[in-house]
């Protein structure tokens, strides 16, 4: 992200943000219109990222960052009945969960990561971004921490 930013601000380009989600999403071609896709990563720490998506892409939930059983309430009471098409490297955590519900679903044959072709269609295909600088999407605070010796409010 920090190399698009300066690309921005340095040059008369144009730069256009997709998430990892977006992108797997676009990558399932197993949707009808009337499916529903959950695209499911393993954020590790028993949780994980998900968004859901309308066949066309366009975003029926937020991205959120969810315990597992969590994660397969919110599919099912968000696709209702609608089958879900599942893609993601956490596909393995929810799928019991769903066969548990009697949801209908199916597994993708897409990647489990983003495919270039795919980010390139979805930014093709975005909003003209004019004047917009890049800043990174966070669904949890980063790991690291500063040590307590390290305190940036102290000044010599």
């Amino acid at each position: 992200v920090s190399a698009a930013r300066a690309m921005v601000l340095g040059t008369d380009i144009q730069v256009i943000g997709v998430t990892t989600l977006q992108a797997v999403a676009a990558a399932v071609t197993e949707a009808t219109e009337t499916d529903c896709i959950a695209v499911v990563f393993d954020a590790r720490r028993g949780e994980v990222y998900m968004q859901l998506f309308y066949a066309d892409l366009t975003p029926l939930s937020d991205p959120a960052v969810l315990p597992p059983e969590q994660a397969v309430a919110d599919m099912c009471a968000k696709a209702k009945d609608t089958q879900i098409v599942l893609a993601g490297t956490g596909v393995p955590l929810v799928m019991p969960g769903l066969a548990s519900a009697r949801h209908p679903f199916l597994l993708s044959a897409a990647l489990g990561q983003p495919d270039a072709p795919h980010i390139a269609r979805l930014a093709a295909s975005a909003a003209d971004p004019e004047g917009v600088v890049p800043s990174p999407f966070y669904l949890r605070p980063p790991d690291a921490k500063l040590p307590a010796s390290a305190r940036t409010d102290v000044v010599a």
